[in-house]
């Protein structure tokens, strides 16, 4: 945060204000599911006026299955992951259940070096 300040004071900028709720609430469930939040969701955390509902909120959010789903995207983007062949051979492909494996890894939180570790040698692994 020092230095994205920093580079905002050169650049005679300020930060943006605190959000409010809600909006806080469109931010972060954009940014951990990449949805908007539904109308149930909106309703428990403008109900919600405990020091602790943002913290409930990111949790529930975190314990969706889209955030698997959100978090999957920028992975199958570097590994290349394509449902389809695409341009004019489109052929049935069976390759989904990894991209439903990145998904359920990353809604399981998998630590990171078992993620990588399978990643690159899975199918060398025992059992």
């Amino acid at each position: 945060d020092h230095f994205i300040l920093n580079r905002l004071e050169r650049r005679g900028l300020q930060p943006n204000g605190k959000a409010d709720k809600m909006h806080l609430l469109k931010r972060l469930s954009i940014d951990l599911t990449g949805l908007l939040p539904s109308l149930d969701l909106m309703q428990e955390y403008r109900e919600d006026d405990s020091p602790e509902a943002t913290d409930k909120i990111i949790d529930r959010l975190l314990d969706s299955p889209s955030f698997g789903e959100r978090m999957a995207v920028l992975w199958m983007d570097v590994s290349r992951y394509s449902d389809s062949y695409g341009y004019q051979d489109d052929n049935i492909r069976t390759q989904w259940p990894y991209r439903d494996w990145v998904i359920h890894a990353f809604n399981k939180n998998l630590p990171y070096d078992q993620f990588i570790t399978w990643q690159l040698a899975g199918d060398l692994l025992p059992d």
